[in-house]
């Protein structure tokens, strides 16, 4: 269940291999705030805002989903909030959803007040680590610091060096622990596209990428949350550790 704040976007959803892909779309005179249309071949998935203070109970068993009053667990801090049960922190406080503070259990880092992490080991909101102070993830680094063992300026480590962290490198991209000019579609099956401003890539079934002209990285072809049900080019480009934006699935 998602609280509903912007309807209509264009973003990479999921693998459509083996299935035709949803369409989506707007239906601002609806009561309902999502509507399912199966027609078989695809679904149609029309969705509308619901009003101030209200959530979309999302039930993808049923042909319509209406808006609700009642708590979903999902408010976030400054929300106004009954009880913990209606937070995503499981914490309200006056009236109002807020984040965990520092030593206070937690079950990710979301849950944790600004300038602190969830550490893995401890379940404890921890501060965030320093320049210079050592890491093993980005995401226990302060705002504008990546993890490379220690953690470091974000885009301060130069093509050719030593990174255990894209987010260190100047290119965004690091391989096998070396920051390297970052991945493009293979040529002879997209043509050059270099330029971002192109936007999402459509394709079929598998999109290949190369990465420092001789790494070879097979992307999947994903479902695109559109009006016509297309297909993309998966932009995360595989299996990613998302905590320091670092390729750990290539294929050579």
């Amino acid at each position: 269940m998602k609280k509903i704040i912007l309807i209509c976007l264009l973003s990479i959803a999921y693998s459509s291999e083996g299935f035709n892909c949803p369409t989506y779309g707007c239906n601002p005179s609806a009561k309902p705030c999502l509507t399912i249309q199966d027609e078989k071949v695809r679904y149609h998935y029309k969705v509308n805002s619901c009003p101030e203070g209200e959530y979309c109970n999302f039930d993808f068993n049923t042909e319509e989903s209406s808006c609700t009053n009642k708590s979903l667990n999902e408010r976030f801090p400054g929300e106004y909030c009954k009880d913990n049960d209606d937070c995503l922190s499981r914490s309200c406080k006056d009236s109002k959803c807020v984040n965990i503070t520092h030593d206070g259990s937690c079950h990710n880092h979301a849950d944790c007040s600004l300038e602190h992490f969830c550490h893995s080991g401890t379940k404890k909101c921890t501060k965030v680590k320093s320049f210079d102070e050592k890491c093993n993830k980005g995401d226990m680094c302060a705002v504008g610091l990546a993890c490379n063992d220690k953690c470091v300026p974000m885009f301060s480590i130069g093509k050719g060096d030593n990174s255990t962290s894209s987010a260190a490198c100047e290119t965004f991209f690091a391989i096998n622990g070396t920051c390297v000019e970052g991945p493009r579609l293979e040529p002879t099956s997209f043509g050059e596209r270099n330029n971002i401003s192109e936007g999402p890539v459509p394709c079929a079934k598998h999109c290949p990428y190369i990465a420092a002209d001789k790494f070879n990285i097979q992307s999947s072809c994903v479902c695109g949350m559109d009006p016509d049900g297309k297909k993309y080019c998966n932009p995360g480009l595989g299996e990613i550790d998302i905590n320091d934006v670092y390729f750990i699935q290539l294929l050579v």
